[in-house]
């Protein structure tokens, strides 16, 4: 008889990191080319709006749930450093929130270089960031520092947090899923209620994330 992997929150993290990487070199590599930015203006700023909310709101959860949980099994590893990375991104994700939300996004070349600028700053903190903190919290010390209890607690109670904060969910869902390569997302699909991935994201929610899939994978 089958009987599914235990989770590892290690793993979860693995591959929101993934997602988020991805959406970042996806929107770095956008704003490199004029010639594609006229056709896909709005699935590019609805497919930037789901990557900023996802970040913040993951570092929301570390900051509030997952690094407090952490320090009781490993006191002494650099969470001050990777705490001190999120303040460095949030000016840079407040930018972004400024570009789309104020019109910045239909101002040209100008903007245009403004915007990328700041998402290569984000993407050159992040990338230094994940190798610290997947060293420090990844999949091999949830294997080793964790029971498959706490595990599975700690998954459930950021993926809780996650999906409150990380809104509109009927963006940042479909993001998170198809930004992931195949085997990462059927792992992370078994984190949602099924209603969420069979009905709403391949039914109801289709229609709000569709014009992202220009930059997205099958």
């Amino acid at each position: 008889m089958f009987e599914p992997s235990p989770r590892n929150v290690g793993e979860d993290v693995l591959r929101i990191h993934r997602a988020i990487t991805r959406g970042l070199m996806m929107s770095i590599l956008f704003l490199q080319d004029p010639e594609n930015q006229s056709g896909f203006h709005h699935g590019f700023t609805l497919y930037l709006r789901a990557l900023s909310a996802l970040l913040h709101a993951h570092h929301l959860g570390e900051d509030e749930i997952g690094f407090p949980f952490w320090r009781k099994k490993i006191p002494f590893a650099p969470f001050p450093n990777l705490i001190r990375d999120h303040m460095r991104m949030t000016p840079l994700l407040e930018r972004i929130e400024i570009w789309l939300n104020t019109g910045e996004s239909m101002q040209g070349a100008k903007s245009i270089a403004g915007i990328h600028s700041v998402l290569t700053e984000l993407n050159t903190i992040w990338l230094l960031h994940i190798q610290m903190e997947e060293n420090v919290i990844g999949p091999a010390q949830a294997a080793a520092r964790l029971t498959p209890e706490e595990n599975l607690q700690l998954s459930n109670q950021l993926a809780a947090h996650g999906q409150e904060h990380a809104q509109p969910g009927a963006l940042v869902i479909p993001f998170i899923l198809y930004n992931l390569q195949p085997e990462d997302r059927m792992a992370m699909e078994d984190v949602f209620p099924s209603i969420v991935i069979q009905q709403l994201v391949a039914v109801e929610w289709k229609p709000v994330w569709e014009p992202m899939k220009p930059f997205l994978l099958e």
